[in-house]
């Protein structure tokens, strides 16, 4: 979408790649291998698969009726934030795999637990740094003294598992964190819909107000013909006024000063009516399409958001999760399939998330 939304679709191989480049430590190595410790691997293929299942892109095909609306926003970067805080979010699932592959990586390395708990102690201060120092933005500012102790405790661990139960505190944190980011995007979609809601109208608002105008005289002309019926029926003279009032100059010509009117008078009074409903209804074919165009942009607009407020519940979700996956691997539960509880987040994980829902 060319307005409000920058298109971030990767495929999953490549966004792994492209992580573990990004988020290279020093020291440890990508190969996997099996040793006879604590088989880690299904922490990150469900992670992978988990991030992998959130498609994140929407073509342009998606935004036929919203694909020029920013022109008619008056701010030189109306989304700076939005897409400051989207790119957050992106690195944020990113950086969730890498650790997640980093964490298993090191766990298969054949070399001493000193060794894997300070390779987990860097990975854990370059996760802060790819994921939060991007744009000057720190993490833990306030929690320098927990990261510090943290990472102390990890260092003197003695077993890798009892090294990632220290790092838990700091992946509470980190959601945590990522919880608020979701929030400040949260209110930013809504911030942006307002603009681009502004921008439809303004883009269409001679349009509708013609439409309004014409609807306006539509109502004066079927009163009209309404009080005309009453008084043939009647003939009750306090009708006359009534018609008067409605400001028609050519039914009020016909009218003049008179309090009665005859059978003549009352037909072509209905001539006058019905003939410029006829032009009216014509005038109205005209600038149909641009309602319609108007209604379609709104419509689209609502969907999009409906979308985008999806995917912010599906990452606030997916990290949850990931985070407690991490905290029942470090406490020691062996059994993989007890990391990641779908009935704790509903199947909004694995089943919504399917779907092309957008950030």
């Amino acid at each position: 979408m060319s307005f409000s939304l920058k298109i971030i679709h990767q495929g999953k191989f490549a966004l792994i790649v492209g992580v573990l480049l990004s988020l290279s430590i020093s020291g440890c190595t990508s190969k996997f291998f099996k040793t006879k410790s604590a088989n880690l691997s299904p922490f990150a293929r469900q992670t992978i698969s988990m991030v992998g299942k959130l498609h994140y892109d929407l073509t342009g095909s998606e935004h036929l009726y919203l694909s020029d609306v920013k022109s008619y926003i008056d701010e030189p970067e109306p989304f700076k934030n939005y897409f400051s805080l989207e790119e957050q979010v992106s690195r944020s699932l990113k950086g969730i795999i890498a650790y997640s592959l980093q964490v298993v990586s090191i766990s298969e390395q054949n070399i001493s637990v000193a060794k894997k708990n300070q390779a987990l102690g860097n990975v854990l201060l370059k996760l802060r740094d790819y994921i939060f120092q991007k744009n000057g933005i720190k993490l833990f500012p306030e929690k320098k003294q927990i990261l510090s102790n943290s990472l102390e405790k990890i260092n003197v661990s003695e077993t890798y598992i009892q090294a990632l139960e220290h790092a838990q505190i700091l992946i509470n944190v980190y959601n945590a964190y990522i919880g608020k980011i979701l929030d400040e995007l949260k209110k930013e979609q809504a911030l942006v819909a307002s603009k681009i809601r502004r921008a439809i109208t303004k883009k269409y608002a001679v349009s509708i107000d013609f439409e309004k105008e014409l609807r306006k005289i539509q109502q004066r002309h079927y009163k009209a013909l309404l009080l005309v019926s009453r008084y043939s029926d009647t003939r009750d003279r306090k009708i006359i006024p009534q018609i008067r009032k409605l400001g028609i100059n050519p039914i009020n010509k016909i009218l003049k000063n008179r309090n009665a009117v005859g059978k003549d008078d009352l037909f072509r009074i209905y001539e006058v009516s019905t003939q410029r409903l006829s032009a009216l209804y014509k005038s109205q074919e005209h600038v149909l399409p641009e309602i319609n165009l108007f209604h379609k942009s709104n419509h689209e607009l609502n969907q999009l958001l409906k979308r985008k407020l999806n995917a912010v519940k599906q990452v606030r979700l997916i990290v949850i999760a990931w985070s407690r996956a991490h905290g029942r691997m470090a406490v020691g539960i062996e059994n993989p399939a007890e990391w990641y509880d779908v009935s704790e987040t509903g199947n909004l994980l694995f089943g919504a998330a399917q779907k092309s829902i957008g950030l």
